[in-house]
Parts: structure tokens; C-alpha cells; sequence
């Protein structure tokens, strides 16, 4: 994530730099890109701002488009010692030269734009069917300068061609014009002459930024580590735009919330359904042996389980001890558990979350109790008064309006005490501020 975020920055601020000048040289870097190397290049802002067809564009990702309008074969001949004078034939003159074009075909209507002087010759001749002359016209004939003009084909007209006087250069330029054209991405990429400078520094940039985020956030870039049931794993009943990221393909639950707000590497272990404790066989159990596949690089670790076994603390049965050494107990289930974190991950921040819903006090001491014998913090989003109140209110009596208003606002359903996806959100910011604690 921390890549993805630097290169995303470096490529939006190279892209803002290249673009920033009006007319640059694209340095050729694509393969088959050797014909528009140092090409002169003009930006726009969108296809519509492409108005000449002679050159080529780059749009703001970069993309470099060219006109791809269907055209006439358009050559140019060029020879020295003469011109070609008003009718179009060759006149043999010393220190002179003349340039022409080939015959093109036209229909009434097409339009072309030509730069040529025509001092001594027609600057366009328009024919009919029979080649015969039509018509023509000179242009830059009032001093040795070339002139721009746009011209249009007549009634009549089935063939062009341009000419052009020069002495010691040649000025001859002819572009077909049409009323609309189709801008056609080349495939090649703007990339500034100075480019690898300019990575090299916004590199430099994004690595002084990293280190600051990770010095200010203890957060950033972390591996978390999620273990729960279904509070923690979701699933939500469809994978819309509120429930589902299909990047990380992940539901939206606290966990991802977390992650995603500090660029850390998110691994949720929780599944639906799922216990702590291998009471009977029914159901799995953490215990088991998904604890195992804990990464052993984890940063922060977390554990939410309780909801699908709160009966061995109404019972008072089950409980266990703390010598206890089997996952049939609650105690023996966190002694397996605990001991492989604390062997296997040493450096990783643990905590416990015990939930709200329909969490009994019964068995979230129980597990507080087996958390201070570890030295394991533990969060208890339902008896800790010093947090907002979430799902089915407190262990004591509270409000029944406060109660009401904040299940209606976090709860999936009125029958359904799973929280929402705005819950999951809500809650993140409590666990996140744990997490910091740790």
C-alpha cells in the first residue's frame, strides 16, 4: 500500500510538471516511438482543444493523440535550377528552386491549408476530370516571404496541385483540412526531457515523506492482524459500494476502516460463526488450529471471539482455570492462544475486544480476567463507560430511549444485532485509538 500510495503521488506530480510548459519536446522513451521523437508536442486539456491537425497533442494522463482523419496522399517533389511558373511547367532559372506537389484528387469542397511563396509561379492549380486547368491563385508574391492561406476546391475542381519558389530555402507545407477529425491515441507516452531528474527528486520526496508519516503515525504501514467472528468478519448480506472493497477484496468491517486510514497491510482471520473455544465440535474453533496461521511478522494482533459461546459464562461452566491446558475451556482456549502469540510473534502489540450485542457480563469478565493473568490489554465495547455505547446498550440499566436510538442506528435489522456497515465505521475509531494504545 505504501508503493501503490508513493507512485500514485509521483505520477500525478509528473504529469502536473510536464504539462505545465505550452510547447515541449517529447523525449522518445516507447518502443516505435522513434517517429515523434523530438517532436514538437502542444498540451490540451481534452480532444476538443485538438485543432490542428499537423500536430501532435498530450493530454493531461500523458497520452500523446494524433490526427487520424482519412487524408489524401500529400508528396512533395523538389528540384533545383528552375521553378514552375503559372501554368505549372518547369522554367529553367540559375540559383533558383521549385517545389510542387503530386496531382491530388479532390471533390468540391475540400479544403486544404498551404504555405508557399509564389513569386514567379501559381501557389495552387485546381484541374478538371481531364486534367485541364481550372483555375488558379498565388500567394507571398509581394516579397521573397511565404504565406499561410487556407484555400478551397471549386465547383468542378477533380484534381490540386501546390507550388512553391524558393532560392536558398524551400517553404512548400500543404495539410488536408476537414471539417471534423478523429484524434487517434498513438499509444506513446509524454515523458519531459528531464524526466529522470525529476524522478529522482519526487522520489526523494516521497521516501522524506514516508519516514515522516511513520515517525508521527505508529500506525502507518503496520501489518494488522484481525481474529474474530462475525462482528469482526462481516459478511454483510450483498457486496455493494458500502459492504465490499474489490481492491483489497474485503468487506468493510473495523478492521479495513482501520487499515485503510493508515496504510497498513490488513490480514482478517475472522470467520462467521466462529468460536474461541472448541466446545462441542459444531462449530469451528480458533483454538484449533487457525491460530497457527497468525503471520509471524504481525505488527498488531487482534481478538474478538465471545458471540458464539456467551453460554459458558451464564452457566458459570467451562470456565476453566488457568492451569488448564485444553481448548474445551475458555481458559485452556486463550492459554493455547496467548502462549503461540507471545512465542511465535514476541514484538506484536496484542489486545482482546470483547463485544457488545448480546455480550454477558459473565463472560467478558471472565475473559478480562484471563487477560490481566496474561498481561493482554482488553477492550470492552459494551461495559466500558469511557466509550461510546454501541449495540443493545450496557451490562447496568441505561436509557431505554438512548438504548433504542443507538441500536436503530448501528444495528443491521430491528431483529438482526449484527452491526451495519456505518457501525463498523463508527467502531473503528474506538478500536484504532486501542490499537495505539497498545
Amino acid at each position: 500500500m505504501k508503493k501503490t500510495a508513493a507512485m500514485i503521488l509521483l505520477a500525478l506530480l509528473l504529469c502536473s510538471a510536464a504539462l505545465a510548459d505550452e510547447v515541449y519536446v517529447y523525449k522518445a522513451l516507447t518502443e516505435g516511438s522513434e517517429a515523434y521523437s523530438d517532436t514538437a508536442l502542444l498540451p490540451a486539456e481534452g480532444i476538443a482543444d485538438c485543432t490542428d491537425p499537423s500536430k501532435l497533442y498530450v493530454l493531461p494522463g500523458g497520452q500523446i493523440y494524433h490526427n487520424a482523419s482519412p487524408s489524401p496522399e500529400i508528396t512533395i517533389e523538389t528540384n533545383d535550377g528552375g521553378y514552375y511558373n503559372k501554368t505549372g511547367d518547369w522554367v529553367p532559372m540559375e540559383n533558383a528552386t521549385g517545389q510542387r506537389t503530386n496531382l491530388i484528387p479532390v471533390v468540391e469542397g475540400d479544403a486544404f491549408m498551404v504555405t508557399s511563396m509564389g513569386k514567379f509561379n501559381a501557389s495552387v492549380i485546381w484541374y478538371d476530370e481531364n486534367e485541364r486547368i481550372l483555375q488558379s491563385a498565388a500567394y507571398g508574391i509581394d516579397s521573397f516571404t511565404p504565406e499561410t492561406v487556407n484555400v478551397v476546391a471549386p465547383d468542378g475542381a477533380a484534381y490540386v496541385r501546390f507550388f512553391s519558389y524558393g532560392y536558398s530555402e524551400t517553404f512548400l507545407s500543404v495539410v488536408f483540412l476537414t471539417m471534423e477529425y478523429d484524434w487517434e491515441n498513438t499509444g506513446l507516452t509524454f515523458v519531459a526531457e528531464d524526466y529522470q531528474d525529476k524522478v529522482t527528486t519526487l522520489e526523494k520526496q516521497v521516501a522524506d515523506l514516508t519516514a515522516i508519516l511513520e515517525r508521527s503515525n505508529v500506525l502507518y504501514g503496520k501489518k494488522y492482524v484481525a481474529c474474530g467472528d462475525s462482528f469482526t468478519a462481516g459478511p454483510f448480506d450483498e457486496k455493494t459500494a458500502d459492504t465490499w472493497d474489490e481492491d483489497t477484496q474485503s468487506y468493510k468491517t473495523y478492521p479495513w476502516w482501520i487499515a485503510q486510514r493508515n496504510g497498513m497491510t490488513l490480514v482478517n482471520m475472522a470467520h462467521s460463526g466462529m468460536r474461541l473455544t472448541n466446545l462441542d465440535d459444531t462449530m469451528r474453533a480458533f483454538s484449533v488450529s487457525d491460530y497457527l496461521d497468525i503471520p509471524a511478522d504481525a505488527d498488531y494482533i487482534t481478538l474478538m471471539f465471545g458471540l458464539n459461546e456467551t453460554n459458558i459464562g451464564n452457566k458459570g461452566l467451562l470456565i476453566g482455570n488457568p492451569w488448564d491446558e485444553t481448548n474445551a475451556t475458555l481458559w485452556g482456549a486463550y492459554n493455547i492462544v496467548f502462549e503461540h502469540i507471545l512465542t511465535n510473534c514476541p514484538y506484536a502489540k496484542v489486545g482482546v475486544i470483547i463485544a457488545d450485542a448480546w455480550m454477558t457480563e459473565e463472560y467478558a469478565n471472565a475473559v478480562k480476567e484471563i487477560c490481566a493473568y496474561w498481561g493482554i490489554p482488553c477492550l470492552d465495547l459494551k461495559g466500558d463507560d469511557s466509550i461510546p455505547m454501541g449495540i443493545s446498550g450496557r451490562y447496568e440499566k441505561v436509557a431505554v430511549k438512548a438504548k433504542d436510538l443507538r441500536d436503530a442506528a448501528f444495528q443491521k435489522s430491528e431483529e438482526d444485532q449484527h452491526p451495519n456497515p456505518k457501525a463498523h465505521e463508527y467502531r473503528s475509531t474506538i478500536i484504532e485509538d486501542f490499537l495505539r494504545s497498545l
